[in-house]
C-alpha cells in the first residue's frame, strides 16, 4: 500500500485547503481502509474565536469539503505506450474495437477512458506548470536551457494528441452515436485549452526572464492551438473588448472541466444517526429535567405548600437544566463512544454504480493545552520562546475526521485506483474581523543620518496541527503521522503557509 501524502495551501484570501491522498489496499484480504485526520487550530485569543463566540454550526457554515478519486499518475511517455495496459489510450483502442464487433456495455467504458484520458492530461499540465516554475531558481546554472526543455515538452504533447485524434474518425463516423461524439469533441476541445493555459504559462515565464526564443516558440504554438480550435468549431478565442465573450469562454472550460471530473467524484448522502443522537439526548434530559422538577415540586409540596412562586421557578430552573445537561451528556457521549456522537456523518457513493463505498464522520469542538496528545503538545511548544509560551493565550479548535472506504469493492469497480482524495477547505474569515491594520510605519535612519519611513506587515500567526492515522482490516492498531504548519496573515488575508520542520 502506498504513502499518505498531505498538501496544504492557500486558496483565496480567507481560505485554507489540505489535500489528503488515502492509498487504497489492493489485498483481497483486506476489506477496509480507516484514516484518522485530527486537526488543531491555535488561533491567538485576541482574535475572539472561542467556546462562547464560535459555536460547531459555525465551524460547518466554514467549512467545505469533498472526496475524489486521485488522478492517475501518467506521465507524457506513458501516454505514449502500448506496453502499460492501464493507459487510458492504449483502452480506448481497445475499447474502440470490441465496440465495432458489438461488445454490449463498450460505449459507456469509452466515455469513461475519454475522461480518464481528459483528467490525466489535465494533470500533467499543472505538473509541467510547476516544472517550469523551478527553472526560475536555474537561470544561472549550466543546464539552464528553458527553450529546448519546451521543444522537448511540446513534441511529446502534440505526440499524444496524436494518439488520441487518430480515432476521430470512428467518434464523427463509425460509431453513429451522438453522445459517443459529443463526449470525443469536448475531450478535444479540453485537451486543446489545457495545452493553451501551460503555453500561455511558459509565455509568461519567458517574458519575465527576457527568454525571447522561448516566447517566440510559445506564441507560435498558441496560434498554431486557437487555429485548431477554430477549425473544429470550438469557442478558440479570447477577446479584449468583449467581456460577454470572454465570460462564455471561461464557463465553457470549466463546464467540461466538470464533466470530465464526472467520474471522480464521490457524491455523498447524509447519515440520519447525528440527529437521532440529538433527539435522544434531548429526550434524556427532558426526562433527567423533569425528574428533578419532580422531585423539588415534592419538597415545595411537603415544605412550601403556601408559596406557589417556588412552583414556578422550579420549572424555569428544570428548563435550563434540560440544554444543560444536553450538552452535558453530549460531550460525555463524545468521550465513551465517539462513534455514536458525530457531529455529522456521510455516506460516501461511487460515482460508477451509485452504491456506498464508505462513510466519514466529523466533530469539532475546543480543547486546552493541558488535554492535548503529548506528541502534539510537544510538537507545538517546540522551538517557541519564553514570550510566547508563557504570555501569549491561545484557543484551541480541534476538528477530527474518520474516513473509510470499503477497499475490495472500490478495486473492482476501478482497478486502476490508487488511492482516495480527500478536499477540506477551512474559511478563517471570522478570524480577520479583530484584526488591526495590515500595515505599520516603521522609521530607520538612512545614509545622511535622516529619518526615513518604511512599510512594515503586521502579521498573526495561526498555528496549525495535523495527525493523520491510517489502519486497513489486517492491522492491530493504527500508524499515526505529525505535520505542523504556521498560517502567517494580515488583517487583509492569508499571506503565506509556512510547512515547520522539527
Amino acid at each position: 500500500m502506498g504513502e499518505v501524502k498531505v498538501r496544504v495551501a492557500k486558496r483565496g484570501p480567507f481560505q485554507i485547503e489540505l489535500k489528503i491522498d488515502y492509498p487504497i489496499a489492493r489485498k483481497k484480504k483486506i476489506e477496509t481502509n480507516t484514516y484518522d485526520v485530527t486537526a488543531y487550530f491555535f488561533v491567538p485569543s485576541q482574535l475572539g474565536i472561542n467556546p462562547s463566540t464560535y459555536s460547531s454550526e459555525d465551524f460547518f457554515d466554514d467549512y467545505f469539503s469533498y472526496t475524489r478519486f486521485t488522478i492517475l499518475d501518467f506521465s507524457l511517455d506513458d501516454l505514449l505506450s502500448h506496453h502499460i495496459k492501464t493507459n487510458p489510450l492504449w483502452r480506448l483502442e481497445s475499447l474502440i474495437d470490441g465496440y465495432r464487433e458489438g461488445k454490449a456495455g463498450n460505449k459507456e467504458a469509452i466515455i469513461y477512458e475519454l475522461k480518464t484520458f481528459c483528467n490525466i492530461f489535465r494533470d500533467r499540465m499543472e505538473i509541467l506548470k510547476s516544472e517550469f516554475r523551478k527553472l526560475k531558481h536555474k537561470i544561472d546554472e549550466e543546464d539552464y536551457h528553458p527553450a529546448e526543455i519546451f521543444t522537448a515538452y511540446r513534441e511529446k504533447i502534440e505526440a499524444v494528441f496524436g494518439a488520441f485524434r487518430k480515432h476521430r474518425d470512428f467518434f464523427y463516423v463509425g460509431s453513429d452515436d451522438e453522445e459517443l461524439l459529443w463526449s470525443y469533441r469536448w475531450v478535444d476541445e479540453g485537451i486543446s485549452l489545457d495545452f493553451e493555459n501551460l503555453l500561455w504559462y511558459v509565455y509568461d515565464t519567458a517574458l519575465i526572464g527576457h527568454e525571447e526564443e522561448l516566447a517566440a516558440l510559445c506564441t507560435e504554438a498558441i496560434k498554431k492551438n486557437i487555429g485548431y480550435r477554430k477549425e473544429q468549431e470550438y469557442l478558440h478565442y479570447t477577446y479584449k473588448y468583449n467581456n460577454k465573450k470572454n465570460e462564455a469562454f471561461i464557463f465553457r472550460e470549466h463546464s467540461i472541466r466538470k464533466w470530465s471530473e464526472l467520474n471522480l467524484h464521490m457524491s455523498r448522502t447524509n447519515s440520519r444517526n447525528p440527529k437521532q443522537i440529538s433527539f435522544a439526548l434531548i429526550s434524556i434530559s427532558t426526562a433527567i429535567a423533569m425528574f428533578i422538577f419532580l422531585l423539588i415540586t415534592l419538597l415545595i409540596v411537603n415544605k412550601f405548600a403556601n408559596q406557589p412562586a417556588l412552583w414556578i421557578l422550579s420549572g424555569v430552573l428544570a428548563y435550563v437544566l434540560r440544554d444543560q445537561i444536553k450538552d452535558n451528556l453530549k460531550e460525555y457521549s463524545k468521550k465513551i463512544s465517539p462513534i455514536f456522537a458525530a457531529d455529522r456523518e456521510q455516506h460516501l457513493i461511487d460515482p460508477k454504480n451509485r452504491k456506498r463505498s464508505g462513510f466519514t464522520r466529523e466533530w469539532v469542538s475546543f480543547t486546552s493545552m493541558n488535554k492535548l496528545p503529548p506528541q502534539v503538545k510537544d510538537l507545538r511548544e517546540r522551538d517557541k520562546n519564553k514570550l510566547d509560551k508563557y504570555l501569549l493565550s491561545e484557543d484551541i479548535l480541534r476538528f477530527q475526521k474518520k474516513t473509510s472506504f470499503k477497499s475490495r469493492r472500490l478495486t473492482q469497480n476501478h482497478p486502476r485506483l490508487p488511492s482516495v482524495t480527500d478536499i477540506l477547505r477551512f474559511d478563517l474569515r471570522r478570524c480577520f474581523y479583530k484584526m488591526d491594520s495590515a500595515v505599520e510605519e516603521l522609521f530607520v535612519l538612512n545614509d545622511e543620518d535622516r529619518l526615513e519611513s518604511v512599510q512594515a506587515g503586521r502579521v498573526y500567526h495561526i498555528g496549525l496541527i495535523l495527525c493523520v492515522g491510517e489502519k486497513d482490516s489486517g492491522m492491530k492498531s493504527p500508524v499515526y503521522n505529525d505535520y505542523r504548519f504556521r498560517v502567517v496573515a494580515s488583517g487583509e488575508g492569508i499571506v503565506r503557509i509556512e510547512r515547520v520542520k522539527g
